[in-house]
């Protein structure tokens, strides 16, 4: 999927098929920008920045590894804490919920896509299903 300025962002990620691969925690994901790669994969995140070469090549682990934040709780646990926290009035969550109903709505009306053969658009299926 392309984002706003050309940021290009990958997942892969599969727990539904024969064998599983970067299931459910180890998913793979990659961003790319205009100046750099950033790669999440098994719970890592290595960045790779772009160098004033006319062909630039790298291979994962060559790049400079980001040290994750260190906390006791993550996944679920870690949400509800939040969530738990903002309802006694703490800081407001970063998720949002538009953003959220768009990505499930994407899967949904890839599966419809699928299922009829015809290109679906992602805010008119937002509107028959909302």
């Amino acid at each position: 999927m392309t984002f706003r300025n050309g940021v290009r962002g990958v997942y892969e990620g599969s727990s539904t098929t024969a064998v599983g691969l970067n299931d459910w925690t180890r998913e793979y994901v990659r961003v790319d920008c205009e100046l750099g790669t950033a790669i999440v994969n098994n719970r890592e995140i290595e960045i790779f920045s772009r160098a004033d070469l006319a062909r630039q090549r790298t291979r994962e682990g060559q790049g400079q590894k980001i040290q994750l934040i260190a906390q006791p709780k993550w996944l679920n646990t870690w949400l509800i804490e939040k969530y738990c926290q903002w309802l006694d009035g703490g800081a407001e969550m970063e998720t949002n919920v538009a953003a959220n109903v768009h990505a499930s709505a994407l899967v949904f009306a890839a599966i419809e896509s699928q299922r009829t053969g015809a290109a679906v658009g992602i805010d008119d299926f937002i509107a028959r299903h909302g």
